[in-house]
């Protein structure tokens, strides 16, 4: 069964969880994880254009465990969509990650609009900082969603931090209205609502993602392996879905 963890941050951090190349590996090794999609943590320099050029040169230097995302601040205007579009170009990175949280931005404004427009043109699925107080609350996400049904979503942590619940409805809502969602795993502590969306809306809309290093990678590879599912259902969960967006199909 192929591992592919599509959520983990490397580089310096602003907010001291750095991760290095060589400390991510270990971790993937030593939990049989086989590919990691890397985003670039918030550096201390607040720049983020050196950081996508650094998941670059580790993506080229290991393209058998490393693919890429590009992270761009919304409030930077034209200078993120042209970040954007010099990441998915020139570096080939495959994934538009934003950080509601610690950009600081509603995920519903409209700041985000033309970096979205230019993914989904691009079949570029974008990754979300979901379930984070007032900037990206699952109804936001849907209204998102809803303006641009031509995009991909991918909402990490269930959309709404499953530790504390407190958008549990919200998110299963979300999830019901907006087809063009897909559900990460990060940090959800409740197997039963993974369990559910795989068999209500399908296991095509559940996603591993790890958030590493701030959540622990060998926990929440176990948690989706323990999920009460068929074994080719664990399988998409755990590799398939998000190898289907990075892998060009023939």
């Amino acid at each position: 069964m192929k591992i592919i963890d599509a959520h983990a941050y490397i580089g310096e951090s602003l907010f001291n969880q750095p991760q290095s190349v060589t400390e991510l590996l270990q971790r993937m090794d030593a939990c049989g994880v086989d590919t990691a999609v890397l985003a670039p943590n918030r550096p201390k320099q607040y720049a983020l254009w050196p950081a996508n050029q650094m998941v670059a040169d580790v993506t080229k230097k290991y393209p058998d465990r490393f693919w890429g995302m590009v992270r761009v601040d919304p409030w930077q205007g034209q200078d993120a969509l042209d970040d954007l579009k010099r990441a998915r170009e020139q570096l080939g990175l495959r994934i538009l990650l934003l950080h509601p949280w610690e950009e600081q931005f509603q995920i519903a404004s409209s700041n985000v609009d033309p970096l979205v427009e230019y993914a989904a043109r691009n079949d570029m699925p974008v990754m979300i900082e979901a379930g984070y107080p007032l900037v990206s609350h699952p109804l936001d996400i849907a209204e998102l969603a809803n303006r641009h049904p031509q995009a991909t979503f991918i909402a990490t942590h269930g959309l709404q931090l499953d530790s504390a619940g407190f958008a549990l409805t919200d998110a299963d809502l979300t999830m019901r209205e907006c087809k063009n969602i897909i559900m990460e795993t990060s940090g959800m502590i409740a197997p039963e609502t993974m369990e559910n969306l795989a068999r209500d809306l399908g296991c095509e809309r559940l996603m591993f993602g790890s958030h590493s290093p701030w959540f622990d990678l060998r926990l929440e590879v176990e948690r989706v392996k323990l999920l009460n599912l068929p074994s080719d259902q664990i399988a998409m969960v755990l590799g398939g879905n998000i190898e289907r967006f990075i892998i060009p199909s023939a």
